[in-house]
């Protein structure tokens, strides 16, 4: 059952009634008392009355209504204001009615006015939310972009890595390529690449190591190309990096001498260590323009630590060279030439085969290095050098004794063959002037000194020193020529037959 509103009592209405009746109840009575006393003044008096009345009622409404209409106006301005919390005064009468009336219009203004502090504080988490999931949404962009940095980063360092381990795994030269090589076709993500050293003897590139090549790496693996001639040797004699974007439409690349026509882009690199180049790597993959910004630094870094390993080895190889070599000459030296000694001498001595030795010298040496300088003597050391070795069999050994001395060592091989040796050496070198300048070419003989096994001596090293005495022999009976231990105790000599004294 539903509460239905009272109606509002008339009070206005009873009062204006009130003040009616009050007012013609005076009028009448002073129309009966004043005809009594005056009859002139009764039109004054009831005009009088009325006026009275009216003023009356007029006081009395105002006095009644007054004060309420002015709250109920003062609390209009505050809901003006903007506060719809307060609330007017209520009641029975009309006023009281107005109130609550005004009261229910301020109860709906508040919660429409709590409706809209919701929606706008919803509309503000709202746009909070949309602007924190843009900040996430951003976020994981670049969350995912660090991600894949990350990645990138990761790979490159597993890269490295495994570089300079597969670097690290051999300090010989061959080796190390090879490794990195077979390390290199898993991780570099390349189709083929090849890597160039370079020659210091021949002053070549030398394809050193391949992959990718199948079938085609014998016949390009050991080619050279020189400064200068293709890309390749470009790259080498200025000393930087060559990006082919399209190998079809590049001329000045070789092919490898068209043994084997590459397609797509290449990425050719020089292998410096410091301001030095070493040799070129080359990198090719078959689709154009297949190398990016980022793989090419990846490559230098690579290439860099490439540069690095391939300089060790040289030096270590270098290194051992001179640990067995002579540096000017290139012949084993006399640390080598003891050890091969000691091992031809125990492997005839097993096998009972004879072994032979030459003893050389350079005739008149002193007086080139008096009349030409030190540095034409040491020309007319290399020449003599290069002579004798290019004549002597690989199981041959020659050594530089010392000085302008050379010692060769002959397994397999009797007195009479070794005399045929030297004599063949002596006419080589007098026939082979060793040419100083375009105007100049200067003559050199040797002499040379013979023993072998059937010698009996005692030791190996009796055995060098029979052949040192056969060569004094040759050096003080005139020299150009070739003597044989055996014809000391006949003071004898065995010259050729041209031999000039």
């Amino acid at each position: 059952m539903t509460n239905t509103p009272r109606p509002p009592r008339n009070n206005i209405a009873v009062l204006v009634v009130c003040a009616v009746a009050l007012g013609f109840l005076v009028a009448t009575t002073a129309t009966l008392l004043v005809p009594a006393l005056n009859p002139a003044l009764v039109p004054l008096s009831v005009l009088v009355l009325g006026l009275v009345t009216t003023a009356a009622v007029a006081i009395l409404l105002r006095v009644y209504f007054g004060s309420r209409i002015r709250r109920l106006h003062r609390t209009l301005q505050r809901v003006e204001a903007g506060n719809y919390v307060i609330r007017c005064e209520t009641g029975d009468d009309e006023v009281g009615a107005l109130g609550q009336q005004l009261n229910s219009l301020l109860q709906k203004l508040t919660d429409l006015s709590v409706n809209v502090i919701d929606t706008d504080r919803e509309l503000q988490w709202t746009q909070k939310e949309l602007r924190l999931k843009e900040q996430l949404t951003e976020k994981g962009r670049l969350l995912e972009a660090t991600n894949h940095q990350l990645e990138s980063r990761l790979k490159e360092l597993s890269l490295l890595f495994s570089t300079s381990r597969t670097l690290s795994s051999s300090i010989e030269l061959d080796n190390m390529l090879t490794n990195f090589c077979q390390a290199g076709a898993k991780v570099l993500e390349v189709d083929r690449f090849c890597i160039l050293v370079h020659d210091e003897g021949s002053r070549a590139l030398i394809v050193k190591a391949t992959t990718g090549f199948q079938d085609s790496a014998g016949r390009v693996e050991g080619m050279r190309f020189y400064p200068g001639e293709g890309i390749s040797g470009t790259v080498f004699e200025k000393k930087a990096m060559m990006y082919i974007r399209d190998l079809d439409n590049e001329p000045r690349f070789l092919h490898f001498r068209g043994k084997l026509r590459l397609t797509g882009s290449a990425l050719v690199l020089p292998l410096m260590t410091g301001e030095r180049p070493v040799g070129v790597m080359m990198l090719n993959r078959r689709r154009r323009d297949g190398f990016s910004f980022e793989d090419i630094g990846l490559f230098h870094i690579i290439a860099n630590q490439l540069a690095v390993g391939i300089g060790n080895a040289l030096l270590y190889q270098k290194t051992r060279e001179l640990a067995t070599h002579d540096e000017l000459t290139g012949l084993f030296n006399r640390r080598m030439l003891e050890t091969r000694l000691d091992m031809e001498w125990e492997r005839a001595d097993r096998f009972n085969t004879v072994l032979s030795c030459i003893m050389i010298d350079v005739d008149h040496f002193k007086r080139f290095n008096d009349e030409h300088g030190h540095l034409l003597g040491d020309q007319v050391l290399r020449h003599t050098a290069r002579l004798v070795q290019a004549q002597l069999r690989k199981v041959d050994t020659v050594a530089r004794f010392g000085g302008e001395e050379f010692a060769l060592l002959l397994p397999r091989t009797d007195k009479k063959e070794a005399v045929a040796v030297a004599e063949k050496l002596r006419l080589m070198v007098r026939s082979t002037p060793l040419l100083a300048s375009e105007q100049e070419s200067l003559g050199i003989t040797i002499s040379a000194g013979v023993a072998a096994t059937t010698d009996q001596p005692e030791s190996a090293h009796q055995l060098v020193q029979m052949a040192d005495q056969a060569l004094l022999l040759s050096k003080t009976s005139g020299r150009d020529r070739v003597s044989a231990y055996g014809a000391l105790s006949a003071g004898l000599v065995l010259p050729s037959s041209d031999a000039v004294n």
